[in-house]
């Protein structure tokens, strides 16, 4: 397992030089082609090949190391951060993954949180030029990451590569300092909550963000949406096809950025995501009123039925028509009437839609507590016809249609005069009756069927 290891190691710090000495190499080839003289390509030979030297000795896995450990002190490894907060916070963050507590309990507790993740992945934070040690230090083999043998006091994966024990020793004391940081302190720009626990004493509490349980929200619901089985399974839905996978959707979803066009300098999963976050909808569901048919009624254009639904706007198109009372009627105070007319006319069309799509109640209409005039109950319920020949011949001639018009026009003409500051003349009453009819003229084809 050390062994084993230790090829990890080698391989992270072989993947680090690699594009620094492709770049030496071209940068070197650039330099012999612009130089000419034997002599000075000599010369240019010999410093090249010592700056390769020292090049590759960098990387070497114990130099490496011992400069990573001393850099180590400007990186930490958090599960909870504190810049998500502010950017220029300088608050602590905290590594915990469940403290003392039992996992297997807090696994299956009441409260999902961050020790309900089994394997989360750490978050970094800190001076971003090291940040090669953060990924360095989350390095797995079989499961296990290096900073949990740190963390363990287990030096063996870098036991390899050390000079001596007292080498090893000063690279496990540097890396164990990227989980516990500096001493906790807050800052003006964290949030902080003053919690009383005495008189005139408190305890002064400072939420982090949980970035490593955001993380595991955010890799899961990603895989739900945009990986190529999850976009298969939902092409199957669909084209109504069989497919292995189920379906999984997060409905009513909220993202949340932070850092702008720098997600880095918040913390390393920050930019691994983008700087985005996914949050869950916490309102509470909303009352839908299931739809009935209208029994027990004269007419629907009564005010808990369709009239509830437009009072507003009929509140509207009243105080708009007396703010123009004195003022001379003009193209755009008439396109606006127009325009709110036919909002209420599309209230009225999406009402009759609501009812007559109410197939599992096929003929209501003709249940002894339906109170409804036969033209309303011709518009409102054309399943019946599939069960009443008499019905469906009355409903094809369609007379029906023009006694809706009327009986709308009629109630909507009574709820405008109820403006003391409104009289309509002979003349508005033609033309505002006319408007309304002509509007449901342009429907009359497509009455029966609107949906």
């Amino acid at each position: 397992m050390e062994d084993e290891f230790a090829d990890v190691i080698s391989q992270y710090i072989d993947a680090r030089a690699k594009p620094k000495i492709e770049k030496f190499e071209k940068d070197a080839q650039k330099k012999r082609e612009k130089t000419v003289a034997p002599e000075e390509l000599a010369l240019l030979e010999t410093d090249l090949l010592e700056e390769r030297q020292k090049l590759e000795e960098r990387f070497d896995p114990s130099e490496w190391l011992s400069d990573a450990a001393k850099r180590a002190i400007q990186r930490q490894l958090v599960t909870h951060g504190s810049k998500y907060t502010h950017p220029d916070t300088k608050g602590s963050s905290l590594y915990s993954t469940g403290g003392d507590e039992n996992p297997d309990t807090m696994s299956s507790g009441s409260f999902v949180s961050t020790s309900s993740l089994m394997n989360p992945d750490i978050d970094s934070v800190g001076n971003a030029a090291a940040l090669d040690v953060s990924s360095f230090l989350q390095l797995s083999h079989k499961g296990k990451k290096l900073i949990e043998y740190i963390q363990q006091g287990d030096s063996s994966p870098l036991k390899p590569f050390a000079v001596d024990e007292s080498q090893l020793n000063e690279w496990m004391d540097a890396f164990k300092m990227v989980l516990s940081g500096n001493q906790p302190t807050s800052h003006t720009l964290s949030k902080q909550i003053y919690f009383p626990i005495n008189d005139g004493e408190y305890h002064l509490i400072s939420p982090l963000y949980p970035t490593s349980f955001i993380q595991a929200i955010y890799g899961r619901i990603s895989q739900c949406r945009f990986s190529e089985t999850a976009k298969e399974a939902r092409k199957a839905k669909r084209e109504r096809k069989y497919h292995d996978e189920i379906v999984v959707d997060y409905p009513n979803t909220l993202v949340q950025s932070f850092g702008g066009t720098k997600p880095q300098n918040i913390s390393q999963l920050n930019s691994k995501r983008k700087g985005k976050s996914i949050l869950f909808s916490c309102a509470p569901p909303s009352w839908q009123q299931q739809q009935r048919p209208p029994l027990n009624v004269k007419s629907v254009f009564i005010s808990h039925l369709f009239g509830a639904r437009v009072w507003r706007d009929i509140f509207q198109l009243r105080k708009f028509l007396e703010s123009k009372v004195d003022k001379e009627s003009t193209i755009i105070i008439r396109s606006k009437r127009e325009k709110m007319v036919d909002g209420i006319i599309d209230h009225l069309f999406q009402y009759g839609a609501e009812i007559q799509n109410l197939k599992e109640y096929a003929g209501w209409s003709g249940d002894s507590n339906c109170k409804l005039n036969a033209a309303q109950k011709l518009w409102l319920d054309p399943y019946r016809s599939d069960i009443d020949e008499n019905f469906k011949h009355e409903r094809e001639k369609n007379d029906w249609q023009a006694e809706i018009a009327n009986q709308f026009a009629f109630w909507f003409n009574k709820q405008i005069d109820k403006s003391d500051k409104l009289t309509l003349s002979d003349a508005e009453y033609i033309q505002w009756q006319s408007l309304v009819e002509s509007k449901f003229k342009l429907f009359k084809e497509d009455l029966e069927d609107f949906a």
